[in-house]
């Protein structure tokens, strides 16, 4: 049949570059199934390829369902993250300015204190 003519692509390594992200991120250490890629290469019947085909289309379809309700759920949770994050250094920053101020103020009152004396 179509035996030796389809090559199939090499499996998927993780980026070379230390860092790196994108699709090559996503896909590290995923391997094709060469059993079942066999499989349909030897079907010779057009309806079992049909079947196959909605099948995988149908898979394809859940996967991205799945990856699109996950991908907005960490979207949710890195916003809340960013939003507590910002928070908290506004929070340091003040308090930062408070203490400086109290070392300041205690300075001044040390002053008085000892021109009292």
């Amino acid at each position: 049949m179509v035996e030796g003519i389809l090559s199939l692509p090499a499996e998927l390594r993780p980026p070379s570059a230390p860092g790196a992200s994108g699709a090559a991120g996503l896909l590290s250490g995923v391997r094709p199934d060469r059993a079942r890629i066999g499989r349909i290469l030897r079907t010779d019947s057009v309806v079992d390829l049909q079947r196959q085909l909605l099948t995988t289309v149908m898979e394809n379809e859940v996967y991205r369902t799945q990856l699109e309700r996950v991908s907005d759920g960490w979207g949710r949770r890195v916003g809340q993250f960013e939003r507590t994050n910002a928070g908290l250094r506004e929070e340091v920053h003040r308090l930062r300015r408070e203490n400086e101020g109290l070392r300041g103020g205690g300075n001044k009152v040390g002053q008085v204190f000892e021109e009292s004396i």
